[in-house]
């Protein structure tokens, strides 16, 4: 007899999971719609493939696949690789699904036209056990809550992950068609965003706060060199120059913003064969000065004269990128064609 329908396969790889992993599997289960959780266990030694044991035997909509150790990438294929819906869902072992997510977001999909090419997440609300989130992980979170059109992703596509990874739904033919994931000196998943958009996939996110994100010391984006600020600006790079700089023959670039990370872009650039003309800021002592020895900083106030360049905001700080942000679309600069934000 073949197996029942599904609307979405879950993809859920853990590595020593079993603190929270129970609660993950029956946070994800708490949907009404035809799904199965697709758990691929890399190689846990803390007790995990014993509990998942547990539950394969009183749910059968849970998957389990065990292999050796082999990381995160390769067990995201291996569960991408079984997976039997035209939906493709994520989970992560550490987190907490609302009940009914996956139910909103599949009916979004369906509502949408069940397009090939639409990627659906949803705002999210950080938590940690260590007391109070941090303020970077509060404003990262703030920031990619208030995306939630395939515009706004495109727009700002280059400041951050615009995705909360273990939130996503997507068609399994797409995510295949790509390959799935990626091993790299990146972070899999902004590396699987940029690959989608540059497919010309549409990235959005459905209403409402549907994921409990927990924040904690192990988490790999604190822990991986893959998940650094250098480790995303390489990928960003490359994909800077693939879809803004060649296809528009750009050989020139100006800055808007002169701190360190502005001294990582020009770098970046430099070696891409992009000559970096100058670098505007916001910041009154630092007029006047270069950047590697011969790039001049400029009064921010002087745009205006140059407002024909290309131009890239290098702000890390949010409120300094605003305020660039207003004052290029006041000399009728467009985000997204005649500047791009980078951080």
């Amino acid at each position: 007899m073949n197996p029942s329908p599904v609307a979405i396969s879950v993809l859920l790889p853990v590595r020593d999971g079993q603190p929270w992993l129970r609660a993950a599997c029956l946070s994800v289960l708490d949907n009404d719609l035809p799904l199965e959780l697709v758990v691929v266990d890399d190689g846990s030694t803390d007790g995990s493939a014993e509990l998942l044991v547990d539950l394969v035997a009183v749910e059968p909509r849970l998957r389990v696949h065990h292999q050796p150790h082999l990381g995160l990438v390769a067990a995201l294929n291996r569960a991408l690789s079984l997976a039997r819906g035209p939906l493709v869902g994520r989970m992560d072992a550490d987190d907490e699904s609302a009940a009914g997510r996956l139910d909103v977001q599949v009916a979004a999909w369906h509502e949408a036209g069940a397009p090939s090419d639409l990627v659906l997440s949803c705002p999210v609300t950080p938590f940690t056990e260590q007391g109070e989130v941090g303020a970077g992980m509060a404003r990262y979170c703030d920031w990619l809550n208030s995306l939630r059109t395939p515009a706004d992703h495109w727009r700002e596509r280059l400041v951050e992950s615009p995705l909360c990874h273990p939130t996503v739904v997507a068609p399994t033919a797409l995510i295949r068609s790509l390959g799935g994931w990626r091993q790299g000196d990146f972070a899999e998943d902004y590396d699987l965003w940029l690959r989608l958009l540059e497919a010309g996939a549409r990235l959005a996110k459905v209403e409402g706060t549907r994921y409990r994100w927990r924040d904690h010391p192990g988490r790999l984006t604190r822990v991986d060199d893959r998940y650094a600020v250098a480790a995303f600006a390489r990928r960003k790079c490359q994909h800077l120059l693939a879809t803004w700089i060649r296809p528009r023959n750009i050989s020139q670039v100006q800055l808007c913003g002169a701190g360190r990370d502005a001294k990582r872009w020009c770098d970046l650039l430099t070696a891409a064969g992009v000559s970096v003309a100058r670098v505007f800021d916001l910041h009154p002592g630092r007029i006047g000065a270069t950047i590697r020895g011969h790039i001049p900083v400029c009064d921010h106030r002087d745009l205006p004269a140059h407002r024909q360049i290309p131009t890239l905001v290098t702000i890390g700080r949010q409120g300094g990128r605003r305020q660039m942000q207003a004052q290029l679309a006041a000399l009728g600069m467009v985000e997204a064609e005649d500047f791009l934000c980078l951080q």
